[in-house]
């Protein structure tokens, strides 16, 4: 679950609860000008009910949560493995942090 890509100092605080917890993150940006999407967001694996666990750890620390969708990318004519995107207000604030 670790990489050696350096996280937006916003949204790295979410991400580690979010990895303490099991859950597999592979790519996340605190959003805002000059980043990757307009709004904060995490991308993680699992199964279908992981989105509704991950729903219920940030949920139990009051993050600013918008959404959960699971997303699909496409590559030239190819389409991804799916994935799940939390999605938060921007911009954050600071991040509550209980670990399990």
């Amino acid at each position: 679950m670790a990489t050696d890509t350096v996280l937006d100092p916003n949204i790295l605080p979410y991400v580690e609860v979010l990895r303490a917890h099991g859950v597999e993150t592979i790519e996340s940006c605190q959003g805002g000008p000059g980043h990757s999407r307009a709004g904060p967001y995490i991308s993680f694996r699992g199964p279908p009910g992981e989105g509704l666990r991950v729903a219920g750890i940030a949920q139990n620390l009051g993050w600013p949560i918008t959404r959960i969708v699971k997303e699909w990318a496409f590559f030239g004519d190819d389409i991804t493995t799916p994935v799940w995107v939390l999605k938060l207000r921007h911009p954050l604030p600071p991040a509550k942090t209980a670990r399990p």
